[in-house]
């Protein structure tokens, strides 16, 4: 039997080892599965990650590029610039102007090289001579030119092996005409891709970016390699192979897989698209990279558990062999037990004694007892003394108070036969009173009769008493932890509550009813949590589990939890030996807040831009922010414990500072503006702010706050700004405020001396048209250098003023007599003979200046302004670039037309307004072609003023396009009516100003009156000077060419005394040109004259166009105008212009009456 044992014994151990060693084995393969699967999916996201990244890189990059075309191509101002370069010869300076171009763009952008090519894909001019081209140059520029946006080219080897990307974009073209080439601009993908490339988030042994490209049935890679030199665009690999990352990428997927890259090698890869490109990107890593540190991890492993499990073999080995030696010696102890079992019965009697525990028994016939030694001990008293004792005497041992219940509860147990236990107090002997136990059962007979009790007595005198101790002890506990500032449950083993305060409830929020019983089952409680939101959303069955389920796991706990109504509660949590737990909650939100009040309050310390200094009460610095640091140059180390009188400049007094003190202690607060020095020695002023920190109620101060910010560029900013106050921003001459005040003292002083003040009013001709064409910024630059020559040219005591734009003004105080303003308009006048040079433009302007002198032409500031500002219009109508002084006459001029103006603004709406017309004749007098409409104004009281007087006013003042919209209106209604009346169809001619020509509006105007009057727009004629036109030729031709499309006629007024170029001329789209009266008046007597206006009819002519020419007043210039091909006349010798009816008369004269007329 003994050696069956010892075999099952050496199985289960086999088995054992046998199934600790399956175990160790299996634990190591599942621990190497699940890290290696969350190695590679940890690479994997890692590699999208970084792929995304660089594709967005390389398109950006792409995106910047093709944005540096798109700058030149819209760039406009170079169109010219680039005409010029393409139609340069080699050698000449236009081509080397293009080359240094070329270079200034590489040298200023990240471009290898450039190039200038035509459209036939020459290069014109280029950054390095024979520039090599890939073989699809030609289609990519066919491509660029036909879409007329920027391409890149594909990545391709240049001769010497390295990479080259070609960027291909239009060149910007004249108005109307298409892109005259292409710029190339050449990047070096090994200077700006690649690196871009090559530059991994971390360091790493294997990690690579590729960049491939899909060409034919092969994946070429456009990338050097890290891993394979020289392999960009030379190594190529079948399209096919399904297990290259490479063939992915180049089809435009965007995947993770595990692969096998160009080395044949196992790799983790990542492959995105790149936007816009037929690349493709690969992030790769190898595989044996990733695992390698898990290899190590679980080589180790193995390792131990190898180790663990010898040793584990061998401790089983030891423990069997010496569990059947223990077996052995058991079989001997046994046989020794049954020896001394007898002896256990007596120690076990002993044992009785020893715990104070005594037996009886009762019998219930005599009453008599019988008592062990131990009760006789317990009841003081001896056998000898009372050999059987009876039931009374055990009764009168008993406490009176007691002893009823122990005679009711013995009957009651005869009676039922159920045991019974009862404590009772003792009276012994020697007067102590103790608690006894009895504990006792009814023995019956066969019959079932009751015939004795038999149980056993025990001291229990200290057990209650410890016990009435722990109830009072535990009755303080309970206080105590009702009256503890939070919540406090007790949660037995089985996750039922069976204790917790009040607060427990109030904190929590449960109802009354909920918590008004013990136990209490947490999932009861987890559920009330759960179905109203306590947990988040979801299912409230399913989230009461989940947290009970959390709680059968013994671990202490501390987390904070947020109420849904903002109460922060903190709870702590313990295990208990026995099972379950004990837990605190504490309402946290009070502290949270001033938590967060604090951290904010530290926030605003550090990253205040003002500077704070904080002082103890004995001035001592104790804390500065990052601010002070940066304003005064000490780190807080430095300063912490010094005296704020470090920073002192020495530009205060002792007083100054009292003052400071006195302030603070009296209202607790000061502020004002202080100069402190810097730890570099630099004096800056500062405002600063000092608040004391008061201890309440004592009322002592504590700290001082101070609180200051650099105010040194806001006072450099109040200079300036009252610097601009006073002087013009451009030239940072004196303005009209400070011109002003100047000539208000030197008046004063010119009073008290009796000396004359001379003031020049100077206005610059020609300003604005060098404004209007070159820009404003090349006119701000004129009217600087203008002002350095106005005071280079005047006396330091003399003082020149700019009051905007183009006018200037010089006060000369103490001027000895007006010839001395006279000299002072010369040297004006001289400072602007010589060219100004700007930005390579060669300038000329020359000033008009109006001379007024005290106290001869007024006695007041604006009296003297005034008179000046007239006597330089006078000077400016007199053929500009001289001098003129102020006359009374010139300002009677001047008030007439100030007069005539405000008179003309009401005209229109007064109905003083009205069309004559002149009728345009046939050169040979037969017929009438058209009429022309010019405007008339009848004042009242005044009579016809003359059109000479008020044109020029409304032009200047921008009166003539209202008036301008309401002529053209009327000559087309007047022209409707005409025709209804039976007249044969004729032309409208009516003016166009250089005003009108430059409104908006004008297409708008023209068409409304063409649709109001319903005449067809091939009988309107609109007439511009070439002056009008040759203001802004480029936006002339815009719009009349708008006005062409719409098929109205165009005529040039005035041909001959402007300056307009013939090149322009052939490119307006005009019918007619008129010749200027001035040549006609003169013509059969000046050969000038006569050759001005044969010329003009034959380039006319040769142009396409007709002439008319005007002022024809006797028949001899007819005659001239009829033997030179003259189209059309008009003049007196046919009629004066004539009111409407007149001019109806006259249409409807018959031809004979216009040939007699003639002759």
């Amino acid at each position: 039997m003994a050696a069956d044992n010892d075999a099952r014994l050496q199985i289960s151990l086999i088995g054992v080892f046998a199934f600790l060693l399956l175990g160790i084995g299996a634990a190591n393969y599942l621990f190497y599965h699940a890290e290696s699967t969350a190695s590679r999916e940890r690479a994997q996201a890692e590699l999208v990650a970084i792929a995304d990244l660089k594709a967005h890189e390389i398109d950006n990059w792409r995106r910047e590029r093709l944005g540096d075309a798109a700058t030149v191509r819209d760039n406009i101002a170079l169109a010219p610039l680039v005409s010029r370069w393409l139609n340069a010869r080699p050698g000449s300076d236009d081509a080397a102007e293009a080359r240094r171009w070329l270079q200034l763009y590489v040298g200023n952008f990240d471009y290898q090289d450039a190039a200038l090519i035509d459209r036939r894909g020459r290069v014109i001019a280029a950054t390095k001579a024979d520039l090599p081209f890939p073989d699809t140059s030609r289609e990519q520029r066919e491509q660029a030119l036909r879409s007329g946006n920027a391409i890149l080219s594909d990545l391709w080897a240049l001769p010497d092996g390295s990479q080259g990307l070609d960027l291909l974009t239009p060149l910007p073209a004249l108005p109307g005409r298409e892109s005259p080439g292409l710029l190339l601009l050449r990047v070096a993908p090994s200077k700006v891709l690649y690196p871009m490339l090559q530059h991994w988030p971390t360091p790493t042994a294997s990690a690579e970016i590729l960049l491939v490209e899909q060409r034919g049935t092969r994946i070429v890679y456009l990338n050097e390699l890290r891993h394979q030199a020289g392999a960009a665009l030379t190594l190529s690999l079948d399209a096919g192979l399904t297990t290259l990352p490479a063939v992915y990428a180049a089809r435009g997927d965007s995947r993770v897989m595990e692969g096998i890259d160009y080395r044949g090698l196992v790799v983790y890869a990542a492959t995105q698209p790149v936007p816009g490109t037929d690349w493709g990107l690969v992030a790769k890593i190898d595989e044996s990279e990733i695992l390698k540190p898990l290899h190590e991890r679980i080589g180790l492993m193995i390792f131990v558990s190898t180790l663990l499990v010898i040793v584990a073999g061998g401790v089983t080995l030891v423990l069997w062999q010496t569990q059947r030696d223990l077996v052995r010696q058991q079989r001997q102890r046994d046989a020794t037990a049954r020896e001394q079992l007898q002896r256990v019965t007596d120690r076990l009697t002993e044992s009785q004694k020893i715990g104070r525990i005594g037996s009886w028994e009762r019998d219930l016939v005599s009453n008599r007892l019988w008592w062990s030694e131990e009760s006789y001990r317990l009841f003081d008293i001896t056998p000898d003394l009372m050999p059987e004792p009876d039931y009374d005497f055990f009764l009168k041992r008993i406490h009176p108070e007691d002893r009823v219940g122990m005679r009711l509860l013995v009957q009651s147990a005869v009676a039922s036969g159920e045991p019974y236990a009862i404590d009772y107090r003792v009276c012994l002997p020697n007067g102590d009173e103790r608690i006894f136990q009895n504990t006792g059962q009814v023995v019956r007979d066969s019959q079932g009769t009751p015939i004795r009790t038999a149980g056993t007595v025990q001291d229990v005198t200290e057990l209650r008493r410890q016990e009435h101790a722990l109830r009072e002890r535990g009755e303080q506990l309970r206080t105590i932890i009702e009256n503890i500032p939070g919540g406090v449950s007790l949660m037995d083993g089985n996750l039922d509550f069976v204790a917790f305060n009040a607060e427990f409830g109030r904190l929590l929020d449960f109802p009354p009813e909920l918590v008004g019983r013990t136990p209490l089952p947490m999932m009861e409680l987890a559920l009330f949590n759960a179905r109203r939101g306590d947990y988040g959303p979801g299912d409230p069955q399913a989230l009461a589990e989940q947290v009970v389920a959390l709680a059968r796991t013994p671990v202490a706990h501390h987390f904070e939890r947020a109420r849904p109504d903002g109460t922060i509660i903190e709870v702590h949590g313990a295990p208990l030996p026995g099972g379950g737990f004990v837990t605190i909650y504490t309402d946290v939100t009070e502290r949270r807040r001033n938590e967060e009040s604090l951290v904010l309050a530290k926030k605003v310390f550090d990253n205040s831009p003002e500077a704070i200094m904080i002082t103890d009460e004995k001035n001592r610095i104790v804390s500065v922010n990052e601010a002070f640091t940066q304003i005064t140059g000490y780190a807080p180390d430095e300063v912490i414990g010094q005296d704020p009188r470090i920073l002192a400049s020495g530009r205060h007094d002792t007083g100054f500072y009292r003052q400071m003190w006195d302030a603070l202690q009296r209202n607790g607060h000061w502020a004002g503006e202080i100069i402190d020095r810097r730890k570099s020695g630099d004096v800056y002023p500062k405002w600063m702010s000092i608040n004391a920190v008061m201890e309440f109620p004592a009322g002592r101060v504590t700290h001082y706050i101070a609180m200051f910010t650099d105010i040194t560029e806001r006072k450099r900013a109040e200079e300036r700004i009252h610097f601009l106050a006073h002087h013009d921003a451009l030239t940072e001459l004196p303005n009209r405020l400070s011109l002003e005040l100047r000539l208000e003292q030197a008046l004063i002083d010119a009073r008290r001396h009796d000396w004359n003040v001379g003031v020049l009013f100077i206005d610059l001709d020609r300003f604005k048209v060098i404004n209007d064409t070159l820009g404003h910024n090349i006119g701000d630059k004129l009217l600087i250098e203008v002002a350095r020559r106005f005071t280079a040219a005047v006396r330091e005591s003399d003082m020149v003023a700019r009051l905007g734009g183009d006018e200037f003004v010089i006060v000369l105080p103490d001027l000895e007599n007006p010839d001395a303003a006279a000299h002072v308009a010369l040297k004006i006048v001289s400072a602007l003979l010589t060219p100004i040079w700007i930005d390579s433009h060669e300038l000329h302007t020359s000033p008009s200046i109006g001379i007024s002198i005290y106290p001869m032409d007024g006695r007041s500031v604006d009296a003297i302004l005034k008179n000046a500002d007239t006597a330089m219009y006078h000077a400016k109508a007199l053929g500009r670039n001289n001098y003129q002084f102020f006359a009374e006459e010139m300002n009677r001029v001047a008030n007439e037309r100030l007069s005539l103006e405000g008179r003309l603004r009401q005209a229109l709406a007064r109905q003083e307004l009205s069309l004559h017309y002149q009728p345009q004749m046939a050169a040979d007098g037969s017929r009438v072609i058209g009429v022309e409409a010019l405007l008339r104004w009848e004042a009242p009281n005044e009579g016809m003023i003359a059109p000479d007087r008020f044109i020029a006013i409304a032009e200047e003042t921008g009166l003539i396009v209202p008036i301008g919209e309401w002529v053209l209106k009327e000559a087309c209604r007047q022209l409707r009516t005409w025709l209804d009346s039976g007249v044969p169809p004729l032309r409208m001619a009516v003016n166009l100003s250089a005003r009108q020509l430059g409104n908006a509006e004008l297409l708008t105007t023209v068409s409304e009156a063409l649709a109001e009057s319903g005449i067809p727009p091939q009988l309107l004629e609109l007439e511009i000077t070439e002056s009008a036109i040759m203001e802004k030729p480029e936006e002339a031709i815009k719009v009349l060419q708008a006005l062409k499309q719409r098929g109205i006629k165009l005529a040039v007024d005035d041909f001959g005394t402007g300056y307009s170029s013939l090149a322009y001329l052939k490119l307006f789209p005009i019918d007619h040109l008129k010749i200027d009266r001035s040549f006609v008046r003169d013509i059969e007597r000046d050969p000038d004259d006569a050759a001005i206006a044969i010329s003009t009819i034959a380039l006319a002519h040769s142009l396409g166009l007709k002439v008319v020419a005007e002022g024809v007043e006797t028949r001899d210039q007819l005659m001239l105008l009829q033997r030179n091909g003259c189209d059309e006349v008009q003049g007196f010798l046919f009629s004066r212009p004539l009111a409407a009816p007149a001019a109806l008369a006259f249409l409807k004269r018959g031809r004979e009456d216009r040939l007699r007329q003639l002759h």
